[in-house]
């Protein structure tokens, strides 16, 4: 920055005082300084420079834009689990051991999948989902509901058997 003024006319011998407010300004004929100074890019025109820096040197420090930094992205917040949440949580996994126990199975899976979703009560779902495949062994829905709920649980081969079990099945 010291290099821009020191390469550019005082910002008092730049205007003139005794200039009337409305009189046109000739632009003064100066000579380009034949090394442009070093903290100024070389594709930046002299000009636009020159202009830069007096209406930098020329705003009040009131109505200067400041310079901070962005303000960092909220952190989410971390959900605390209630007794309510987990109650929830309890009366859909009974809900979905209900219906796959009275065989309606697009049900219990659509309750599975939501338990699923949220990592709730994975090592029961596998064990019901286990045992329902002794019952309806055939059953692609149940197959791939199963496989999600190895995968949640970060038991990857076992999630990969489940799913090619399911697309053996859809052949």
């Amino acid at each position: 920055a010291e290099a821009v003024e020191e390469a550019l006319p005082a910002q008092d011998e730049a205007l003139e005082p005794e200039a009337p407010a409305v009189a046109e300004v000739e632009p003064k004929e100066e000579p380009a300084p034949e090394v442009p100074p070093a903290d100024v890019a070389t594709w930046v025109p002299e000009t636009q420079v020159e202009e830069t820096v007096a209406v930098v040197e020329s705003t009040p420090a009131a109505e200067a834009p400041s310079v901070t930094e962005a303000p960092s992205a909220p952190k989410p917040a971390e959900r605390k689990r209630t007794t309510r949440t987990s109650a929830r949580d309890q009366a859909l996994l009974e809900e979905a051991r209900a219906a796959l126990k009275a065989g309606d199975i697009a049900t219990a899976v659509k309750h599975y999948a939501k338990l699923i979703r949220r990592r709730r009560y994975l090592d029961e779902i596998i064990a019901d989902l286990e045992q329902a495949l002794v019952d309806y062994p055939v059953d692609v829905d149940l197959l791939q509901t199963l496989g999600d709920a190895y995968l949640r649980a970060d038991r990857l081969s076992e999630a990969l058997d489940a799913y090619n079990k399911a697309e053996a099945l859809l052949r």
